[in-house]
């Protein structure tokens, strides 16, 4: 993950492969929380959510777009927890 804007905010960078087109897509990436797992082994866990934006037409995938009926833009959200490990 970089470059870190601040000590919660950042961005990650990776694949995204939708059809067999493989792009490298960049996502905003904020720490929404972080503390010990409250169960059993008390691991420190974070919260994570990233967003970030991709076009369908750079993958191949044109049906409709030029109508206006379907936006080329495709919003991405993935919220998730991730574990340290021990």
């Amino acid at each position: 993950m970089a470059p870190q804007r601040d000590d919660t905010t950042g961005t990650a960078t990776s694949d995204l492969i939708i059809l067999g087109e493989t792009y490298p897509e960049t996502l905003d990436v904020n720490l929404s929380k972080s503390g010990d797992y409250p169960f059993d082994h008390k691991s420190l866990v974070f919260s994570l959510s990233l967003t970030g934006e991709t076009q369908r037409s750079q993958y191949g995938i044109t049906y409709a777009i030029s109508g206006s009926i379907v936006d080329d833009a495709v919003n991405i959200r993935i919220e998730t927890e991730a574990m340290q490990a021990n």
